[in-house]
């Protein structure tokens, strides 16, 4: 009944945001819409199986943790089945501050840390800058871990590094 042949625009962007990733990324993304072409596009056409992608939305789940640690290709999360069961958002009764390298984020008190907070920030602090992260430009800023200073935009995508996107911008010279 509802006939979608002829509409490429999910095919399509899934492609602009797949070839807008280095190799070996870790892509972070918000919802259904913006997940599941990409899914398609990787599983079923074979672009990028290089990348993971990791819905934001289904990470506060322990099955679907359980899944990105332990399925090809990995992603660096470093948690028991155990821990990933007991594993839940709180109300930070103090505050806190993740500092790896020149990133730095922090955390008031009174402020919630979801479960995908915490599992982005395992996969931060274990990644080390190793493989690149992304997040799609359709994840809200709320749901990005309060890491927009350390996001540029790179094609279809943002892209995080370990300093201040200003502080890369004052050093370009092409500009």
């Amino acid at each position: 009944r509802a006939d979608r042949s002829g509409n490429y625009i999910p095919a399509v962007y899934a492609r602009n945001v797949m070839n807008s990733l280095e190799k070996d990324a870790i892509l972070f993304t918000n919802g259904d819409n913006d997940t599941f072409p990409l899914w398609y596009i990787q599983e079923v056409e074979g672009l990028r199986r290089d990348c993971r992608i990791m819905n934001l939305s289904l990470i506060n789940m322990p099955w679907y943790i359980r899944q990105m640690r332990d399925q090809e290709p990995r992603l660096p999360i470093n948690c028991t089945d155990s821990t990933l069961d007991q594993l839940y958002g709180y109300v930070l009764n103090e505050s806190k501050r993740f500092k790896l390298d020149s990133l730095v984020l922090d955390f008031k008190k009174g402020e919630v840390l979801y479960v995908k907070d915490l599992i982005v920030l395992i996969i931060l602090n274990n990644n080390r800058w190793k493989r690149p992260l992304y997040y799609t430009t359709t994840t809200p800023s709320e749901a990005r871990t309060k890491l927009d200073p350390y996001l540029t935009m790179q094609g279809m995508v943002f892209r995080l590094h370990p300093e201040k996107a200003a502080a890369l911008a004052a050093r370009d010279q092409s500009i």
